[in-house]
């Protein structure tokens, strides 16, 4: 029993200190969410990259913050929606400029 109430209190402090990563991971998700209606208002390329470079950034530290334990599975694909919801305005948008999609890859559905 002791044993138990350990593993608890460690479990409870490893919360308490990736709080920081989760909140981060909310924080890109609330920008790449206000990202995509500002996709839809660009005319520049070089701003549509910018844009992608910064949302490719947030996936790093997100992926850092879920392979460290802060980051839960089911936040992960929240997530995961959101970024896929932002590049298909990117593609949407690319397209609407007349550059296309380029090399852009498309991002698949998880239920393929």
């Amino acid at each position: 029993m002791l044993l138990s109430v350990f593993g608890s209190g460690v479990a409870g402090l490893r919360h308490y200190v990736k709080r920081d990563e989760r909140r981060l991971s909310v924080l890109h998700r609330e920008k790449l969410l206000a990202a995509i209606a500002l996709v839809r208002q660009i005319n520049s390329i070089d701003e549509l990259d910018a844009m992608q470079r910064e949302a490719g950034d947030f996936l790093r530290e997100t992926l850092e913050g879920y392979d460290d334990g802060a980051i839960e599975a089911s936040d992960l694909a929240a997530y995961g929606l959101v970024l896929e919801q932002f590049h298909n305005a990117v593609i949407d948008r690319r397209t609407a400029m007349g550059a296309g999609a380029g090399n852009m890859p498309r991002i698949r559905s998880a239920k393929a």
